[in-house]
């Protein structure tokens, strides 16, 4: 069984989303450029440090939730629906998964 479909009651542009101080459905938006990302800002090197574990931990949460819509979309639609570079995308994908599994096994075996 599907999933209900979530219908929108109508249609937000971004830009409207974003005045108003509201995040979109899936809680995910862009941040403002930081202070010491601003042209001519002075900044030290732990505030950059700083502002790029902020960005990889933003991509990590995004690249999570990309992940789990393509485990929805392989859970609740036939392959045969899906377009060529939506298969393309789900066999590289579960390629990468198979070579980090192994690469982890192989690397717990050369620790012992």
């Amino acid at each position: 069984p599907l999933p209900p479909l979530k219908v929108a009651a109508r249609a937000v542009a971004r830009s409207h989303v974003v005045k108003q101080g509201g995040a979109p459905k899936g809680g995910y938006r862009s941040r403002p450029t930081p202070r010491c990302l601003k042209p001519g800002a002075l900044t030290n090197l732990a505030e950059l440090r700083q502002e790029l574990a902020t960005a990889e931990k933003g991509l990590e949460l995004l690249n999570q939730a990309v992940q789990e819509d393509v485990q929805w979309v392989q859970n609740n639609c036939p392959s045969n629906t899906l377009s060529m570079k939506a298969q393309l995308y789900c066999k590289q994908w579960g390629a990468e998964k198979l070579k980090a599994m192994f690469g982890n096994s192989e690397d717990g075996r050369m620790r012992k």
